[in-house]
């Protein structure tokens, strides 16, 4: 049985903590937030047994065999560093960190203490989304050509929350605009040979709204959108030369259709599970396997991310205040 921890008690923290009941080869036994209260509230809610009012006291926990990150964007890697330091795995949120090079630094250490460290793109795990790779890889829509992607909720305006502070990393890329970047880079599975970016930089002086069209070869392009300014569909559209599947609500999705000149084949996953613990019980396979990084999560795709992602950021001219001189690039 694998040992999990969790630094950080926000909603995706909850989210994570809920999905747990599913997870086979896992247990959350400790729980950590700068507030005693709001751990202690944390762990009753979900049968945690141990509470922690500092992140470095349940790093330190020799019982805790992997440490999951649900802390802001801003401090992935500062405590992914303390937690490997510490000899334990990990699990990180999405985005990894807030550059390529502070996501090598992750890497580099995970390599050289022989440590499980993987970005929690839970997307990856959900079996909508394997379904839908399951076909491209199988041919049935034919190549790919196209791709439209878009995220997009409007959170109440609040210049000191994490999704508007730039001091925080706010902004709609790092946040959701991550989540359909993810899918056209897991689907055609390499960077992009150009990027072309436009963004409405608002008084938070983040990106409120992004559009990216990502040319791979000649004939394949990726059109994503994120926004806070309007509620989208959060659809996508993968097409080929011989069809295309529609992935409504694509990020958690347990629905995709296939759609062809000769059929229409729909996908529905009923379960209880959001999603969540199917990336949990992924770890812990890859830990039972004594493996160093995910085999679908992997350190080069997770590097491909954020590398385009700094490229985003630098078209529109997004520079995060903590970020030294270059250090996104």
């Amino acid at each position: 049985m694998i040992h999990w921890g969790i630094i950080g008690t926000g909603n995706i923290a909850n989210q994570f903590a809920s999905d747990f009941k599913y997870v086979k080869l896992g247990k959350l036994v400790a729980v950590a937030s700068r507030s005693k209260e709001r751990a202690d509230n944390f762990a009753k809610k979900y049968a945690i047994e141990k509470t922690y009012s500092s992140y470095e006291s349940l790093i330190k926990d020799p019982s805790i065999d992997v440490i999951y990150i649900a802390t802001p964007h801003t401090s992935h890697k500062e405590y992914t560093l303390l937690a490997l330091n510490h000899n334990k795995n990990v699990l990180c949120e999405k985005p990894f960190a807030m550059n390529k090079s502070e996501v090598n630094e992750m890497i580099q250490l995970a390599k050289e203490k022989n440590l499980f460290l993987m970005e929690a793109m839970w997307m990856a795990f959900q079996p909508a989304f394997q379904q839908v790779q399951r076909w491209i890889h199988e041919g049935r829509i034919g190549k790919i050509k196209s791709i439209r992607a878009e995220f997009g909720f409007q959170p109440p305006y609040d210049l000191d929350s994490r999704l508007y502070n730039i001091d925080l990393g706010g902004g709609t890329l790092l946040d959701m605009g991550i989540y359909p970047l993810t899918l056209a880079l897991y689907i055609f599975d390499k960077s992009p040979s150009d990027i072309q970016a436009m963004a409405y930089i608002g008084e938070s002086n983040v990106d409120e709204q992004l559009s990216v069209n990502l040319k791979f070869e000649a004939d394949q392009i990726a059109m994503l959108s994120s926004s806070f300014m309007s509620k989208f569909k959060d659809d996508a559209y993968i097409y080929g030369d011989k069809g295309y599947i529609h992935f409504p609500n694509f990020w958690y999705s347990k629905k995709a259709s296939l759609v062809t000149k000769t059929e229409t084949i729909d996908y529905e996953r009923t379960t209880p599970i959001f999603g969540y613990a199917y990336e949990a019980d992924h770890v812990n396979q890859m830990l039972e396997e004594k493996k160093s990084q995910s085999d679908i999560v992997t350190h080069e795709k997770s590097m491909r991310i954020i590398k385009n992602m700094d490229s985003i950021r630098d078209i529109i001219g997004l520079k995060y205040p903590f970020e030294n001189e270059g250090g996104n690039k």
